[in-house]
């Protein structure tokens, strides 16, 4: 994790643990923060899928981007209990800071839950 981000939020990185420190705005930790590119001080600033629905054959997953940040959907079949997550059919998607949209045409006839995971590019 870059010293500049955790130093730019007032976090003296060579204290702080990145794993354990909730940010204010819900996520988990600091590290969690830093991947998903938002203010760990705003606690306006999270991840959240914009919509989820059926648009005429296929279901469609909107969710807001950053720059700067890869996103890769994931769906399962099998429930929410102990799910089996599958990587759907696209590669990672490009953050542009605006709404992205991820088409699964083939949810027409089965249920499914979906997660979008955050990276950042190497």
């Amino acid at each position: 994790m870059p010293h500049s981000w955790l130093s730019g939020y007032g976090y003296n990185p060579e204290t702080i643990d990145v794993n354990a420190t909730l940010a204010s705005n819900g996520v988990n930790s600091l590290r969690e923060a830093y991947v998903a590119n938002l203010d760990p001080s705003d606690p306006n600033a999270q991840f959240d899928l914009t919509s989820c629905g059926r648009t005429n054959a296929n279901f469609v997953v909107r969710f807001a981007t950053r720059p700067e940040r890869e996103y890769l959907v994931w769906f399962a079949t099998n429930g929410l209990v102990a799910p089996t997550w599958l990587q759907g059919p696209s590669n990672r998607i490009q953050g542009t800071g605006g709404i992205e949209e991820w088409v699964d045409p083939s949810a027409v006839t089965n249920k499914r839950f979906y997660k979008v995971n955050v990276y950042v590019p190497e």
